[in-house]
């Protein structure tokens, strides 16, 4: 069985099918959702809903219409599809249930294409007639924004009772009231269980409990106090339609009344087409202000979001200054910090500066004492070609004694002598050249010290060179005397030549040998002597790149100091700004000119590098030109 609830819209049709529901009727499996015009539910089917909207609609009506549908629509070639269409989606909506209730206002109109479709699921239909009082149909329907006004409301409200009645009679039904529903639901239910024969399987005091909880008086919005038809706001037919319904409602329905309804419904079909294009053309204009009436409140609910879009935009604007203050004080907090910062850099780099004064001033007493070695060098070269004469000297020595035969044994020593001491020479500057090696090792550690040590041996040197001159100068008084002495015995040279040529044969290669020696040791002293030069130019090198690094190092303290100097609102400026300020600025001081570098330098240009970057980095080292 299937209860079939028909009634105009807004008269309680919701209400009741979900009392019915509650006392343990099946819903269909696909709900209408709750909305405003009815947040309590309307339980009623979506696709049964639209199927009704679509069967309208090839009729050649709709919802709104309160002119008949046509009598030869149920006689068309459709109408037999309709029919298994609205079978098929009973049967999908709510299988095998033995007990559905089934709710759409569109059905008023279609009850007998439902009752039809009904009868071929085998299911039994059972009709219930939901009225309400057209007065508060009518304003409802108005209130709930719904394009009509009060009498056409009523109009609606009599076709859909009218259809719903006619389609139905004969068949099982039972007629019920808004106002009993809503005083008195348990004698409703009663009612329809004399009346229907149909026994519910809910009836229980919780399911009362849960009836009185969903029938809530404030759901009712629009009612009117109760009393007889006012013929001077209802329409007599109306009236009379309305009076009849209630009777039903109150004491069962009554033959004697078809006559009255099947007159007032030919009536109410005749005058139709009378009043159809006026009452269309009021409907239409109706719908068109509802249009206007919904854009004019989307227009009001735009503005009063503009209005408050505006104030959220305000008060975040308020918001923002507040954080930039705060931004602006923590800004002006870390701007001190960095002046002072600033400032202890300042003063570091004086310190720098100092620092490298004083490098430079040690650096510049470093030269003074290279030039007093340079002295040194040449005074020792004077000394060696003196040396060398003295040599000279002694080689003339030696051929005098050959002519001497009575000091040769005394002149052979001397020459031995003379030779153990060029070995001693040799052996010192043999020492001498491992000592400058590990002074040249040591040099870039401790130059100070190597110099000092240096200096040192130079000294010895010298002392050495004194040492030899004295001993040449004895050598000299030496062949002095000698010379007095071969005055002296010259007689006697003569006599004693011949016994002395042959030991004279044997001094002469013992002297060749010592002139080898000789040869030897000289070459040993220029090896010492290449050996120092090398030293000497090493030294004289570490002593030019130390003061290139200096220069280098004064250099790029002058730029960076310079670039340190800026405001520090420099940093704020645009990075293209502040590079082109800072070549400006190296210009001007004459530190650094980026035009002359990169036109100098034309893979810098190429490589599109910062200038400035590119001579500190590599410039300086590079002794790239920078200015003029």
């Amino acid at each position: 069985m299937a209860l079939l609830v028909l009634g105009m819209h807004r008269s309680g049709t919701s209400a009741l099918t979900r009392v019915l529901n509650l006392m343990g009727c099946s819903l269909p499996a696909t709900l209408v959702p709750a909305n405003n015009t009815n947040p309590a539910g309307h339980w009623e089917s979506r696709p049964i809903c639209d199927f009704d909207d679509e069967v309208l609609a090839a009729a050649g009506t709709h919802w709104l219409d309160w002119l008949p549908v046509s009598p030869d629509f149920a006689r068309s070639a459709v109408w037999p599809g309709m029919v298994k269409q609205a079978t098929a989606l009973f049967q999908a909506e709510f299988g095998t249930a033995p007990l559905a209730v089934v709710k759409d206002p569109r059905m008023c109109r279609l009850a007998h294409l439902w009752v039809e479709a009904l009868d071929a699921a085998d299911v039994e239909p059972a009709v219930i007639l939901m009225v309400r009082n057209p007065l508060e149909v009518s304003t409802s329907l108005v209130v709930g924004n719904y394009p009509v006004d009060a009498g056409y409301g009523q109009i609606l409200w009599l076709r859909h009772l009218l259809s719903a009645e006619a389609s139905t009679r004969g068949r099982r039904r039972a007629v019920v009231t808004f106002d009993m529903l809503m005083r008195n639901w348990e004698a409703v239910v009663d009612n329809l269980t004399r009346q229907l024969g149909v026994f519910f399987p809910s009836s229980t005091q919780l399911t009362a409990n849960e009836v009185e909880r969903f029938l809530n008086p404030e759901l009712r919005h629009h009612s009117v106090i109760p009393q007889g038809p006012d013929e001077s706001r209802l329409r007599s037919w109306v009236a009379e339609a309305y009076r009849i319904f209630q009777r039903w409602a109150l004491e069962g329905e009554d033959s004697g009344d078809y006559q009255s309804l099947d007159l007032l419904l030919e009536t109410f079909d005749s005058v139709a087409p009378i009043f159809a294009q006026p009452l269309i053309a009021s409907a239409e204009a109706r719908q068109e202000a509802q249009k206007l009436q919904v854009q004019v409140d989307r227009a009001r609910q735009e503005h009063e979001q503009a209005v408050a879009d505006r104030d959220a935009a305000m008060a975040a604007n308020e918001a923002v200054s507040s954080e930039l203050n705060a931004a602006r004080d923590l800004l002006k907090q870390q701007m001190d910090a960095e002046r002072a910062r600033l400032r202890a850099e300042s003063e570091a780099q004086q310190s720098i500066l100092e620092l490298r004064n004083e490098l430079a001033f040690a650096q510049s007493r470093c030269a003074q004492r290279e030039e007093q070695l340079a002295q040194l060098e040449a005074q020792r070269a004077v000394e060696g070609i003196e040396l060398e004469q003295s040599r000279v000297a002694v080689v003339e020595a030696q051929a005098e004694i050959a002519r001497l035969a009575e000091r040769l044994a005394e002149t052979d020593a001397w020459v031995f002598r003379l030779a153990g001491e060029r070995e001693a020479a040799f052996a010192d500057a043999r020492s001498l050249q491992l000592s400058l090696a590990q002074q040249t090792q040591n040099a870039a550690k401790e130059l100070a010290n190597a110099r000092s040590e240096h200096e040192r041996d130079l000294a010895d040197v010298v002392a050495r060179v004194a040492a030899a001159e004295q001993e040449r100068e004895v050598a000299l008084a030496d062949n002095r005397r000698l010379d007095q002495q071969l005055v002296e015995t010259r007689e006697d040279r003569d006599a004693q030549g011949r016994e002395l040529y042959a030991e004279l044969a044997i001094l002469t290669r013992m002297l060749q040998v010592s002139d080898a020696k000789t040869v030897a040791l000289s070459r040993a002293a220029e090896v010492a002597q290449s050996s120092a030069d090398e030293i000497s130019a090493t030294a004289n090198q570490q002593m030019e790149q130390s003061a290139e690094l200096a220069e280098m190092a004064i250099m790029s303290g002058r730029i960076v100091n310079s670039l340190a100097r800026l405001p520090r609102w420099w940093t704020f400026a645009p990075k293209s700004a502040r590079k082109r300020w800072e070549q400006e600025r190296l210009r001007r001081l004459g530190l650094f000119d980026a035009s002359i570098y990169l036109a100098a330098n034309p893979d810098v240009a190429t490589a599109n590098v910062c200038p400035i970057r590119h001579y500190l980095e590599f410039g300086l080292q590079e002794r790239r030109r920078g200015v003029r």
